[in-house]
């Protein structure tokens, strides 16, 4: 089958070295992000157990708020690298076969819902 236009040679020469690092800079996002959802765990106020109303023990029941301040630093982090890979991602968006990376997006995301959960919890 002949096309009815003349084919274009393909220019490039392997991964551009800006897609070449979207890996890695998604990567450390990712981690970054997951760093957060940890700190925010373990920034949780106790839960009083069975044992404890027993035993008329005192529950810390207030988040910690050190934590909770890094989590939000962490957040703010993952978010800026989302969004600059989404820039770099959208420049190379020319060719029918590259691709919007949605992790990145959703990354991005949950970036977002981790910094209007600190705002809700410190400014209730």
């Amino acid at each position: 089958m002949e096309y009815p236009y003349k084919k274009r040679d393909e220019r490039r020469r392997g991964k551009d070295p800006l897609l070449a690092i979207m890996p890695w800079i998604s990567g450390i996002g990712w981690l970054v992000l997951v760093v957060a959802l940890f700190l925010t765990a373990s920034a949780q106020p106790e839960t009083e157990t069975l044992i404890e109303r027993w035993h008329q023990k005192e529950v810390d029941s207030d988040w910690n708020l050190q934590r909770l301040h890094w989590t939000f630093r962490l957040c703010i982090v993952s978010l800026g690298i989302s969004l600059l890979g989404l820039v770099v991602n959208s420049r190379r968006l020319k060719r029918k076969r590259d691709e919007l990376r949605v992790n990145l997006l959703l990354m991005g995301v949950l970036s977002l819902l981790g910094v209007g959960f600190y705002l809700l919890i410190v400014f209730r």
